[in-house]
C-alpha cells in the first residue's frame, strides 16, 4: 500500500481522526483505539471514529 487520499478528517497532521481510501480498493481509519467486546484476528484493531466522519467519506467516495 503506497498511496493514500484523505477522503474524511478536520485536520492534516497525525492525531486527529481520519478516513483514508488506499491504492488497494481499501479504506484506512485513523481514529482512538478501543477496547471492544469481539473478537479479534491477528493484526486487528478496533477503532472508534465520529459518525459525522464516516458519512463525509461515505459522501467523498460516491463522487468518485
Amino acid at each position: 500500500m503506497n498511496n493514500l487520499r484523505r477522503l474524511a478528517g478536520a485536520c492534516e497532521v497525525n492525531g486527529c481522526d481520519t478516513i483514508y481510501a488506499s491504492d488497494r480498493g481499501t479504506l484506512v481509519l485513523q481514529g482512538k483505539s478501543v477496547v471492544a467486546e469481539v473478537e479479534l484476528g491477528d493484526g486487528e484493531q478496533a477503532v472508534e471514529l465520529p459518525v459525522d466522519l464516516v458519512r463525509e467519506a461515505l459522501a467523498a467516495l460516491e463522487g468518485c
